[in-house]
């Protein structure tokens, strides 16, 4: 999980590299985010999963990007790789947010899918390329469908949104972004989704 969560990391952080100060006031697929908005909850996921990882008090919606969200977003990358990295962290309870305290691995797969389908928003927003491997979309995959409706993990305010129904012959990737509320068709001039 570590492992795929530093590609997950990798591939974001390429489209966030790409995203100029002038595309920080771009619509996403995020209700009510701007990119601005996405970047910043991006960061401090990272930074909030890097101080759970070490036992730290973790601050969740922490809003600096430091006036560079490229280096904002390399910095929190650095330290959550760091934080998963660390010897034991599979089997320590992390507490993730308001959604409740898991195992690191649980927590790292968490992270996973947030880095997945935010790389997504991100890419869609700016019109990027973005194609995640097959292994990063199946375990994401895995990850939520481990976590039913009903599990305070879904729907406004939760991390991911309300199901979208994708067709079960669509790409991998959409049938992952329809499980965490995206509409895979979604484009910045249309209409935005949870």
């Amino acid at each position: 999980m570590v492992k795929l969560n530093e590609r997950a990391l990798d591939l974001t952080e390429q489209v966030i590299e790409q995203v100029t100060d002038e595309e920080l006031d771009r619509p996403t697929p995020c209700a009510g985010w701007r990119m601005e908005d996405l970047l910043r909850h991006l960061v401090s996921l990272n930074r909030g999963y890097a101080a759970a990882a070490e036992g730290e008090a973790a601050v969740w919606d922490d809003k600096d990007l430091g006036g560079d969200h490229r280096r904002a977003f390399r910095e929190s990358a650095e330290a959550v790789r760091t934080a998963f990295r660390a010897p034991g962290y599979a089997e320590r309870r992390v507490p993730v947010s308001r959604f409740g305290t898991f195992s690191g691995r649980t927590a790292a797969g968490l992270h996973l899918v947030e880095a997945v389908a935010h790389g997504w928003d991100i890419a869609v927003s700016i019109g990027a390329p973005y194609q995640p491997d097959d292994e990063l979309v199946d375990v994401a995959y895995a990850v939520v469908a481990r976590f039913p409706e009903g599990a305070g993990l879904r729907g406004p305010g939760a991390p991911f949104g309300e199901v979208v129904p994708v067709a079960d012959a669509a790409p991998a990737l959409d049938r992952l972004l329809g499980l965490v509320g995206r509409d895979p068709a979604w484009s910045p001039g249309g209409t935005v989704t949870p």
